[in-house]
């Protein structure tokens, strides 16, 4: 793991700073439409045992350890004590959310940016089980509420996500770059299982 070298910024007064380069995150969930972000992220390998060698930091209660802090669930949804078996999130790693089938699932706010906006996250579906993802733009600013951003596949066995990456058409970014989004996991077919939220913030070595 690494600290992120940059500096707690303002969204709004970004621009004309200096360059940065990590996702940034509200600092409440309740100031998620007004467009504060702060960067407080470990960066982390989390996906290294499967080739990726990017680094990316935990969403806000993107572990669900916190039981889902600002988190929206319906159709059953609701964070379960049993995770997967990667522990990506550490030793205390002991929760996940499980979806079943209907039921939906949208996660804490969290900020992006062009060079910032590639997700991952664990899963463990049904094999042929599908499951939505969209992204829900909350900026104050945006043009659109949200859109499709991929169906994915159960195999059966625990294993990461393909990367999503979230464009930033009509999330309301502005010249600073920065848009506020959340992600909806909806469980079309069969029941999922989905942990530790994981945002690639494309810092490089």
């Amino acid at each position: 793991m690494r600290s992120n070298p940059f500096s707690p910024v303002r969204r709004r007064l970004a621009a004309g700073g200096a360059a940065l380069t990590a996702v940034l995150v509200p600092a409440s969930t309740a100031e998620a439409a007004t467009g504060t972000c702060e960067d407080e992220a470990t960066l982390e390998q989390a996906f290294a045992p499967w080739g990726d060698s990017d680094w990316y930091f935990l969403s806000p209660d993107g572990s669900l350890e916190g039981g889902g802090i600002g988190w929206k669930f319906s159709g059953g949804a609701k964070v379960v004590n049993e995770t997967d078996p990667f522990g990506l999130a550490g030793d205390s790693d002991r929760r996940s959310l499980a979806l079943p089938r209907g039921g939906s699932a949208v996660s804490a706010p969290f900020c992006i940016r062009r060079d910032s906006r590639t997700v991952r996250w664990v899963q463990q579906g049904a094999a042929g089980a599908t499951m939505l993802v969209e992204v829900q733009h909350l900026d104050s600013d945006a043009a659109t509420s949200g859109r499709t951003l991929d169906v994915v596949r159960g195999h059966g066995d625990w294993r990461p996500s393909p990367e999503v990456k979230i464009p930033l058409l009509g999330t309301g970014a502005q010249s600073d770059g920065f848009a506020i989004v959340a992600l909806k996991f909806t469980a079309l077919t069969g029941d999922w299982r989905v942990d530790d939220l994981f945002v690639d913030p494309k810092m490089r070595d």
